[in-house]
């Protein structure tokens, strides 16, 4: 039997996998162009940049967000990251750890761009930019709810963001970045939090 992490990383990769499957079959139907290929490679490009630089962006804003709360309420900002399951898998020892942190940093964001914006922002853009991002935000959010212990603001603003950057890009690149180092910034925050 794998352990719970090892789980989540197979029906993740799994996820990936079928929804890759599922463009590539959706793609083929419709007719392709050599103009759309270029665009595609246009948009994957400013997608990046865009997501490299929104990440720096909002990992600034929040580090001096981090020294306003430690200069007014004189708590640690770090310890507002603390994590019962990060400390569960770093008892559990290094290999469930980097499993962990491959999985939820790299993977998962991937497998959750692809549905949630991929798919379901996509989906419902044809009724519209708000309708598209309330959707897939909402979706995104009550998604996040099991793994939150508190009122799930911090997937709200990544569904905002993540739906932005995508409309903005017009490439899950962006969002995939951005997720990405969201997802590792907050999990290296709950680890130092720990100590």
């Amino acid at each position: 039997m794998l352990p719970k992490i090892s789980t989540i990383l197979v029906i993740r990769i799994i996820e990936i996998a079928l929804m890759t499957a599922i463009n590539i079959i959706l793609n083929n139907l419709k007719p392709q162009h050599i103009k759309h290929r270029t665009d595609d490679i246009k948009h994957l490009i400013k997608g990046i940049k865009l997501g490299l630089v929104w990440s720096l962006c909002f990992g600034l804003a929040a580090l001096i967000g981090g020294v306003v709360i430690l200069f007014i309420t004189k708590t640690n900002p770090v310890l507002l990251f603390k994590s019962d399951l990060v400390l569960e898998i770093k008892e559990q020892g290094a290999f469930e750890l980097a499993v962990f942190l491959f999985t939820g940093c790299i993977i998962s964001p991937f497998a959750e761009e692809l549905f949630f914006r991929g798919f379901i922002y996509s989906f419902a853009r044809k009724y519209g930019f708000l309708t598209a991002i309330t959707t897939s935000t909402l979706i995104f959010t009550l998604s996040h709810i099991p793994h939150s212990s508190t009122i799930p603001i911090i997937p709200l603003i990544g569904g905002v963001v993540f739906g932005l950057s995508y409309e903005h890009s017009k490439s899950l690149s962006a969002p995939i970045i951005i997720h990405s180092f969201g997802n590792s910034a907050i999990f290296i925050l709950s680890m130092l939090s720990i100590r």
